[in-house]
């Protein structure tokens, strides 16, 4: 037995038939399985750090490889091939475990058109030679290596001659998988287009099917683009109707009529009808179980309702269906923000910042796989809209962060989150205002005018940018630039009860108390419960 176990792991003379050749797998397996069980006790769950395979892993894997290669030459043996094609098999096993040595595939998102051209290679080879060898029957009768062991009596006479030998059925299948195989990898190089076109059949076929059968039942279809363009023009009641009769026309069961019954609760809550809203949420999950936006929006809308508890279960629900998703991080976090759960929210806001470089970053500097499948123009075309996806989600979350530590009166923290989008997006208005809201906290009063002013060229409807920047004037002294700028907020809109409150006080330093009192009593007007202006008024009188 000992003899017969050496002559099979070891020995290149003689043939073994597909049976020996998986029980010498199978024995090969047993090292293998020894390494994991050794490094699992020595080092416990935790996974070994990316990159290259450490040296004696390497020699490990090459001590291995002698007994394989010794075990695939007797099944070439038996199956009549030459020399040359066991090369080929030593060939690729020394550069799967160089590969894994040197790691120069380390990243698929950075891969060129070599690395893929020598991935396909490899699988093209590797599976031509899993099917010659683990599933095609040896060469009948005796060959030059030996006699047939699936037959050990007959002899040369029973033999068919190499020249004369038909092609086995499994040798046609063999090759025709092949064949494909290789016309498939020659149209990803040579027709991006098609490519593209089979990549969104094998990966996103139940999206691509979805979106076709809303297309192609075009009444309905217009409908809900009906109800879309009644939603933007704000006639709620309007889009009510135009996506109820899209969810008729889809059939109210269908996944077509899911998005119109997640359009129609958008338009039930904005018309204050909230529980049909959180019906037709429910609905939409009833009929897309796996689609984690449908629980975000629900999530949304009971955290809106008071149900807060509830929200969070809708939020758990769609991050253990995708754990990184920015949205519902971005979603929870907002509502732990609401109830003043600020260290949670600053924490959810963190990770979706994190997801949203992971999901996005890579995608944007260039994956060449994308490239080839989906084409370069139309690739960029995506890019583009990578970036502002990207950046919408990262302004989201850094101006949250910033206006947690600016309730928290941690402002250095608040101006280095809208640094951040400023850094990314220089023409956020937003971003400038806010941070120049935090220089105010700390009475950096000529960099908030700086970040006020910005948020003003920017957006020059910027009511708010106005008030602030005319109180920070007022701070510095500049009481003629303030009520510039306060002058200009009202103007901009008679209903900023804040811009009337602050030239009041304005006027009230200047000792213009007539001017001051109609301005405090206009805000009243605008504000009647504030009891800092009611305190200002008396002043006046």
């Amino acid at each position: 037995m000992m003899h017969w176990l050496a002559w099979l792991l070891f020995g290149f003379r003689g043939r073994i038939p597909r049976k020996t050749y998986w029980l010498a797998q199978a024995i090969l397996q047993v090292p293998a399985i020894a390494s994991v069980a050794g490094y699992l006790m020595v080092n416990g769950l935790a996974l070994p750090p990316p990159g290259p395979a450490a040296l004696p892993s390497l020699l490990w894997s090459l001590a291995l490889l002698f007994p394989a290669f010794a075990v695939a030459v007797k099944r070439f043996n038996d199956r009549g091939h030459p020399f040359w094609i066991a090369g080929i098999w030593l060939g690729l096993a020394c550069a799967g475990a160089a590969f894994a040595f040197i790691d120069p595939f380390a990243d698929p998102m950075d891969w060129g058109r070599g690395h893929w051209a020598a991935l396909t290679l490899f699988v093209i080879v590797g599976l031509w030679l899993v099917i010659d060898l683990g599933m095609l029957r040896g060469q009948r009768g005796p060959n030059r290596h030996g006699p047939d062991p699936l037959d050990p009596a007959s002899d040369a006479h029973t033999a068919q001659p190499q020249s004369q030998r038909h092609r086995s059925l499994g040798e046609n299948i063999r090759d025709g998988v092949i064949g494909a195989l290789i016309l498939i990898a020659a149209l990803n190089f040579a027709s991006p287009d098609l490519s593209y076109s089979a990549f969104r059949w094998l990966v996103m076929p139940n999206m691509s099917n979805i979106w076709e059968e809303r297309r192609a039942n075009e009444p309905a279809y217009n409908a809900q683009q009906a109800g879309a363009e009644a939603y933007r023009a704000r006639d709620y009641e309007a889009a009510v109707r135009h996506y109820s009769r899209a969810i008729e026309l889809y059939g109210p069961e269908t996944v077509a009529a899911a998005w119109s019954y997640r359009m129609r609760a958008y338009a039930l809550a904005k018309a204050g009808r909230m529980q049909e809203a959180l019906a037709d949420h429910s609905k939409a999950i009833a009929i897309e179980p796996d689609f984690t936006g449908g629980y975000r929006y629900r999530g949304l809308l009971l955290a809106d309702m008071g149900r807060y508890e509830d929200a969070f279960r809708d939020f758990e629900t769609a991050l253990r269906q995708n754990p990184n998703s920015q949205y519902t991080l971005t979603a929870r976090g907002d509502v732990l923000e609401k109830i003043g759960r600020h260290e949670e929210a600053l924490a959810d806001y963190a990770q979706a910042i994190k997801s949203a470089h992971d999901s996005y970053d890579k995608l944007i500097t260039g994956n060449k796989l994308f490239d080839k499948l989906i084409g370069e123009a139309r690739m960029e075309e995506s890019r583009k809209r990578l970036v502002r996806d990207r950046d919408a989600t990262l302004t989201s979350a850094h101006i949250r962060r910033g206006n947690i530590y600016s309730a928290l009166r941690q402002y250095e923290n608040a101006i280095r989150e809208y640094g951040q989008v400023l850094e990314f997006d220089a023409r956020s208005a937003l971003a400038h205002y806010n941070r120049g809201t935090a220089y105010d906290g700390q009475s950096r009063y000529h960099e908030a005018i700086t970040d006020y002013t910005s948020a003003i060229e920017l957006n020059p409807r910027y009511v708010s940018a106005y008030v602030n920047r005319g109180r920070a004037y007022d701070k510095l002294g500049s009481q003629e630039n303030a009520l510039a700028d306060l002058d200009h907020a009202v103007q901009l809109d008679p209903q900023h009860w804040t811009a009337y409150s602050n030239r009041g006080w304005v006027y009230e330093q200047q000792g213009r108390l007539d001017l001051a009192g109609a301005d405090y009593e206009h805000a009243l007007t605008l504000s009647p419960d504030d009891e800092w202006l009611k305190g200002a008024l008396e002043r006046t009188r």
